[in-house]
């Protein structure tokens, strides 16, 4: 992560959580944390707007060539690109393996791929973390990502099955733990997440209540 300036990232393009989450992240961290959740809908949008698997698959090697080179090396000019290159500098192989996660829910919901799109936004969360100072916390930044990612997984489900398994995956982690300051941001993705799978897997964010849980969770930590 440094200060170079460059173009900034809409957060508006962000689902409501991110935007919550983002405000509560601290400055230091708050413009890598955005360039990782803009990456991660990006991923989204490659992975569920592709016609055929192989379109997909084409393109999120793109991303992981690039993330391979040296920041130095990548095309200039697109913003998510550039912005991944000043905030994320040396800790590419976790949004590598945000990429791996997004390329395994590819086809068919199954326990196993959705475990590894979980894992990769574990790492991503644990990579910000560290940037954060809280790395001592890895563990629970872990389930409460892995939270996240089932909960949003349930809500994005087109069928009821693949619905059904991201909630019962979800309802397999042990119970919410309280997250430090540092970690405001993840604690509110995984308190919306746990929210929306009370409601049936349903995206229960956009409610009138959702932006005071928001702030109940940042109160409280969970």
């Amino acid at each position: 992560m440094n200060e170079q300036s460059g173009p900034l990232l809409d957060s508006s393009e962000l689902p409501l959580p991110e935007r919550l989450a983002l405000t509560y992240a601290a400055p230091g961290v708050r413009t890598m944390l955005h360039a990782g959740f803009a990456f991660d809908r990006k991923l989204e949008r490659v992975v569920r707007q592709a016609n055929e698997p192989i379109l997909a698959q084409m393109k999120l090697a793109w991303w992981r060539d690039r993330l391979r080179e040296e920041a130095a090396a990548r095309p200039k000019g697109d913003p998510l690109l550039d912005a991944l290159g000043r905030e994320w500098n040396g800790r590419e192989v976790a949004l590598i393996s945000l990429v791996d996660g997004w390329e395994a829910t590819l086809g068919a919901a199954s326990r196993k791929g959705l475990g590894e799109f979980a894992k990769g936004r574990a790492l991503l969360m644990q990579a910000w973390a560290d940037a954060a100072g809280a790395s001592d916390d890895a563990e629970t930044v872990k389930i409460e990502a892995r939270r996240w990612s089932y909960g949003d997984a349930a809500a994005a489900a087109g069928e009821t099955e693949a619905r059904e398994l991201a909630m019962e995956l979800e309802s397999e982690l042990p119970r919410r733990a309280r997250l430090t300051r540092a970690l405001r941001p993840l604690a509110i993705l995984a308190g919306l997440a746990e929210r929306s799978i009370a409601a049936g897997g349903v995206r229960a964010v956009e409610d009138r209540g959702a932006m005071l849980a928001a702030m109940r969770i940042a109160l409280l930590g969970r």
